[in-house]
Parts: structure tokens; C-alpha cells; sequence
């Protein structure tokens, strides 16, 4: 399994991220939200957003960045064959207090395997 996030771990297109927003299930703890819904593939994917509120898009970005990395970092614990859409609020949180709030928010779901 590559350890990277691949263009198909990537989720992609309007009607795509419509689906999980309108029918996925919600999870949330402070600094973070989760919707998550099945997708049919034998895959997961992910999406990471920031609000606008965060401030410019430099800041945004960083926090998408982030977050795609602590995702990268623990795919392998994650369970396949669902769309994630993170919302990553700011915050004065450090990567481990990110990690964190992604693995309190997976686990709340139950779509952890290991960790």
C-alpha cells in the first residue's frame, strides 16, 4: 500500500462532495468536523477544507495541508470504502493535538481498524 495520497484518495467533483455534505453522517470535536458516508469502492477518499473564516488563503492552505498529511499518516487504521470531508477550524494546535482530534472523530465514527 503506498503511503501517499494518490489521485484516486482524493475526492473530486461537485456531485461527489454534494452526497457526502447532504447524506453523509456528522462528527465533530472542538477545532475539527467529519462527514463521512459510504462510497462503494474499495477505497477511501478524502477531502479537507478549511472555512473562509480562517482568514487569508495562505493560512486556509496550510491547514489543508495538514490535515491531508495527518490523514496520509494514519490511512492505514482508517477503514476502506468511505468519503471524508474534514473541516479543519483554526486554532493554536500543534500536528500531535491535530492528529488527535482526526483520530477522536475516525474513532467516534468506528472507522478505525488499528491505532
Amino acid at each position: 500500500m503506498r503511503r501517499s495520497l494518490t489521485r484516486h484518495e482524493r475526492l473530486r467533483g461537485r456531485q461527489d462532495i454534494e452526497n457526502v455534505f447532504h447524506r453523509g453522517s456528522a462528527y465533530r470535536c472542538r477545532g475539527l468536523a467529519m462527514k463521512c458516508s459510504e462510497n462503494g469502492l474499495t477505497w477511501s477518499r478524502v477531502l479537507v477544507v478549511s472555512p473562509r473564516s480562517v482568514g487569508k488563503a495562505v493560512r486556509r492552505n496550510r491547514l489543508r495541508r495538514i490535515g491531508k498529511e495527518i490523514f496520509r499518516t494514519i490511512k492505514y487504521a482508517v477503514c476502506d470504502g468511505y468519503d471524508f470531508v474534514f473541516v479543519v477550524y483554526p486554532g493554536d494546535y500543534s500536528f500531535g493535538a491535530r492528529r488527535q482530534q482526526f483520530i477522536r472523530v475516525l474513532s467516534d465514527a468506528n472507522l478505525l481498524t488499528i491505532l
